[in-house]
């Protein structure tokens, strides 16, 4: 018997939400400095190797890796509630609040 761990996404006013389990992470969107494609298999709050990392800073702790059903739309719903930008396939800081 397997059982799958429902993963769910938020985006609020300020902060995205990631909700597995009985597990909530609050992430300010200011905090974020970019996020990327990535194909780690490393365990994450992902059910999918295609998977996108929140980096809010420069260390492995510090990166949320997760896998949005559609990617593109998540990306840009998190571009315009935040000072991210498009940079191709990824979402960037440019300049500071």
């Amino acid at each position: 018997m397997t059982c799958a761990m429902l993963v769910r996404f938020g985006i609020a006013r300020d902060e995205l939400i990631v909700r597995f389990g009985i597990v909530r992470l609050r992430i300010p969107l200011d905090t974020i400095q970019e996020v990327v494609l990535t194909h780690n298999p490393l365990s994450a709050p992902a059910l999918s190797l295609d998977r996108l990392a929140v980096r809010t800073g420069m260390s492995p702790l510090s990166e949320t890796m997760i896998s949005p059903a559609d990617r593109e739309a998540f990306l840009s719903t998190l571009a315009m509630h935040s000072r991210l930008r498009r940079d191709g396939d990824r979402l960037v800081r440019f300049g500071r609040p």
